[in-house]
């Protein structure tokens, strides 16, 4: 499965890995209770980066499946890459361009 799941009360923890094969690891919890599932990506064990929440329809059992279902399908998609120029790309547009003071990143012959 991929998925380490440590349960705790109404919190689980689980590592998964993204789509450049580096790790990340989710904390998912019960807030407001119980009402919806929220999960935060933890880097050095803090909460940043990421977050999802889903509702928890009453009287129904939390969605933790369709959650781990989006983290993964978030994590397998990348959205910024470095053109042939060393830009930064995402999807079409720009997001950031070396200055000129920088020198150009080393290409590879191939």
């Amino acid at each position: 499965m991929g998925v380490d799941g440590v349960m705790a009360d109404k919190e689980m923890i689980d590592d998964y890995v993204d789509c450049a094969g580096e790790p990340r690891r989710f904390r998912l919890t019960l807030d407001a209770e119980g009402r919806f599932l929220d999960a935060i990506e933890l880097r050095d064990g803090e909460p940043q980066g990421l977050r999802f929440v889903l509702p928890v329809k009453f009287g129904e059992m939390p969605p933790w499946g369709e959650m781990r279902m989006r983290i993964r399908e978030r994590l397998a998609t990348r959205h910024i890459v470095h053109d042939q120029g060393g830009r930064l790309q995402l999807l079409t547009e720009v997001v950031h361009e070396p200055s000129a003071l920088s020198p150009p990143p080393a290409r590879s012959r191939r």
